[in-house]
């Protein structure tokens, strides 16, 4: 009878040993959300989108910002135009950007490049961009452009169309285009008879301009126009 009762008491301090070990195996801790039992940091669904979407925008991953676009709407619709002939091609993440010493500057004038400034419908006029630095260089966007008269300078607006970026090695050329209205006396007043004299030229990103003389005579002037017949094209158009 004394036996049963010695190994009952061991039997019942065996079992009372296992529940104290198996309770000393958990810490009680509950991990907080977006972090993981051994204290690392989870990246939550939130964070996750934000990365995605500033590598895919065009900013660094996990920055959630957007890349950059360049060239504003004018609100004007482009038409198409003469074309001047061009060298250039549509890359360039290692090139320099071009500067107005880097360059020349002219009018396109072969074949229907010409406008013809005694009609009263919208002409088009090229102006070429040469590189003729000895480094290859780079452009992106609209350039600045006024016309100008005696009195009045008189800056261009921009057409909707998207610029892409333009790599001119030495030697290459590339242009845009001017889209005018010619005035004429026939439907037209005086005052709004803009006797252009010079093409005032930025390229894109540069703070110093180059005067080309404007060869196409008298422009209907609609400095105060929302939608002007008179605007730009971004580079390589």
């Amino acid at each position: 009878m004394r036996l049963q009762r010695t190994a009952t008491i061991a039997v019942a301090a065996l079992l009372g040993g296992f529940a104290l070990s198996a309770c000393s195996g958990s810490t009680g801790a509950t991990a907080a959300p977006g972090a993981s039992a051994s204290g690392a940091s989870v990246p939550s669904a939130g964070a996750s989108a934000g990365a995605s979407a500033g590598a895919s925008a065009g900013g660094p991953a996990g920055s959630g910002g957007s890349g950059s676009s360049s060239g504003s709407n004018g609100g004007a619709t482009p038409t198409s135009g003469a074309s001047g002939s061009t060298n250039a091609t549509t890359t360039g993440a290692d090139s320099s950007r071009c500067h107005t010493t880097d360059l020349g500057y002219s009018w396109a004038t072969g074949g229907d490049a010409v406008p013809n400034s005694d009609s009263s419908q919208q002409q088009s006029a090229v102006v070429i961009l040469k590189n003729t630095s000895g480094h290859t260089c780079s452009m992106h966007g609209f350039p600045g452009v006024d016309l100008v008269n005696s009195g009045i300078q008189w800056p261009l607006v921009r057409s909707s169309q998207q610029p892409v970026t333009i790599t001119l090695h030495p030697g290459d050329s590339t242009q845009f285009t001017v889209h005018f209205l010619p005035w004429t006396a026939e439907g037209n007043v005086a005052s709004n008879d803009f006797a252009a004299t010079t093409l005032v030229i930025t390229p894109p990103n540069e703070t110093t301009s180059y005067d080309l003389p404007w060869r196409w005579g008298n422009v209907l002037l609609q400095d105060g126009a929302t939608h002007p017949g008179t605007f730009i094209s971004p580079i390589g158009d």
